[in-house]
């Protein structure tokens, strides 16, 4: 879905989304979703598609394990879930084609960035640390913070750390960023103007994102083309 660079809102501040929009996540996630169902002898494509556990998993991944195993052995495969990726994740940090060189960009041109995600705060910042991006941002909010997307108090939240007005008139001029249908509605409930980025479509009739990129090449036409100064 395109629209006319020549329309889009001049931004005062860029929003984030952080997993498949800066960093390639879901391949590693599907994988360690499958092998913690497996430990409970559950087969996760018997259940679910690969598209529906990414779908829950965005929303809220805590909660993909208590609508399979219930509510007691939810919280224990969530467990091992977060544990599991806390031992691995630092060899699964992949940046997206194009991001890092985005993120410079956009910095260079002295717009403010933040990241705002359904991933934990302390994960956040140590995948920040790890690949060298932490100075980018100035405000990163994970669901720790203030709960989870699509709230619009993540949006304010991560605002009011970048020195903006808590009024939602001035949300208008801020642009977000995510791949996902949460991003929409987070955009939406906040009144952000929403791109949707990468390949990855929600099959959703409600999904009408103001613009959408499938790569940070394409962010970079767009920016060379209004020429955001």
């Amino acid at each position: 879905m395109n629209l006319a660079h020549a329309s889009l809102p001049k931004p005062k501040a860029i929003l984030f989304d952080f997993d498949d929009t800066l960093i390639d996540t879901w391949p590693f996630l599907w994988r360690l979703y499958q092998d913690t169902f497996a430990q409970f002898n559950i087969v996760l494509t018997d259940l679910l598609t690969e598209t529906a556990c990414r779908d829950k998993a965005v929303r809220d991944g805590r909660k993909t394990f208590e609508d399979v195993l219930g509510t007691t052995l939810g919280p224990k495969a969530c467990e091992i879930f977060l544990t599991t990726y806390a031992k691995t994740f630092p060899n699964h940090i992949t940046p997206l084609p194009g991001a890092s060189h985005a993120l410079q960009s956009l910095s260079q041109q002295n717009i403010p960035l933040g990241i705002v995600s359904n991933k934990h705060s302390t994960f956040l910042n140590q995948e920040l640390k790890i690949l060298g991006w932490e100075g980018f941002f100035k405000s990163i909010v994970g669901y720790d913070c203030v709960g989870r997307k699509p709230n619009p108090q993540t949006i304010t939240h991560a605002l009011s750390h970048m020195h903006f007005e808590d009024k939602k008139t001035d949300h208008h001029a801020v642009w977000l960023i995510g791949d996902s249908f949460v991003d929409f509605e987070t955009a939406q409930n906040s009144g952000c103007f929403f791109i949707h980025f990468g390949e990855y479509i929600p099959c959703d009739a409600r999904f009408q994102p103001g613009a959408s990129v499938a790569n940070w090449n394409q962010f970079h036409e767009i920016l060379n083309n209004i020429r955001i100064k």
